[in-house]
């Protein structure tokens, strides 16, 4: 399958493909796809390519998810994409240049289908279609909407989406994952630790030994540095008999 960036038929080329698609077989006997703008900045209308069955027609939303133009009866519209205020290289000279209009919104719908494509390349051109539309974020509206079809395509979504209709109901075949293989754990390095409690061992008897000096030293000085007395002294009691025993 083969996904094709145009503009709605504008330029030369723009109208021999409109041609091709319009005089040649249907695309979707070509197995092909063909991504298409459909309107313009105010409005959509019945545009070619994107009018032709088989053609993925692309409408444009804002960055809040607004449609840009206004939704038109009988003008059929499959999915959005971002088209307002895009940014990109200048084609000519330096700087770049900002755009608006669907023709920019299909470059998101056909990369995105190209993305599908590569990562599920057993899927046909309606397989591809169908998994851009049931994973494009939705309006919230009756499907399709007027304006903006399926919703805005989400390229992550619609690659990383598991669906259950491709796969006959069941889930995915999932390869076995690959044994993991860890390198051996190296020992914890308790050096940091041990270095630290012997620093605060150190402190700790540096500051013991301090005090005990210091309360050396206060009791030697109070003492004249005599040796402290070896029998038990009892401080005579205080009274009358006491000092009338001290004169006899």
């Amino acid at each position: 399958m083969q996904e094709l960036f145009v503009d709605g038929g504008q330029g030369a080329a723009g109208h021999e493909l409109v041609t091709q698609v319009r005089d040649g077989p249907p695309v979707r006997q070509l197995g092909k796809r063909l991504v298409g703008a459909t309107g313009t900045n105010t409005t959509n209308v019945v545009s070619y390519p994107a009018a032709h069955p088989g053609v993925i027609a692309v409408s444009a939303v804002d960055a809040s998810g607004t449609p840009v133009a206004a939704g038109n009866r009988g003008v059929r519209v499959d999915l959005a994409a971002p088209g307002a205020a895009l940014i990109s290289i200048g084609p000519r000279g330096s700087g770049d240049i900002s755009g608006d209009g669907a023709a920019l919104a299909t470059a998101f719908v056909a990369g995105t289908a190209a993305f599908v494509r590569s990562y599920y390349p057993h899927l046909s051109a309606a397989g591809v279609v169908h998994r851009l539309e049931v994973t494009a974020d939705q309006p919230g509206a009756t499907l399709p909407d007027p304006q903006v079809g399926y919703g805005t395509v989400d390229p992550y979504t619609a690659v990383t989406t598991v669906l259950p209709e491709e796969s006959g109901g069941l889930p995915p075949n999932v390869p076995p994952a690959r044994p993991l293989h860890l390198p051996p754990l190296r020992p914890p390095d308790t050096w940091p630790v041990t270095t630290a409690v012997l620093i605060c061992m150190v402190v700790v008897a540096g500051l013991l030994a301090g005090g005990a000096a210091a309360h050396i030293r206060r009791h030697g000085r109070r003492r004249d540095w005599q040796p402290a007395p070896t029998g038990i002294w009892q401080e005579p009691a205080a009274g009358p008999a006491s000092s009338t025993q001290a004169r006899q």
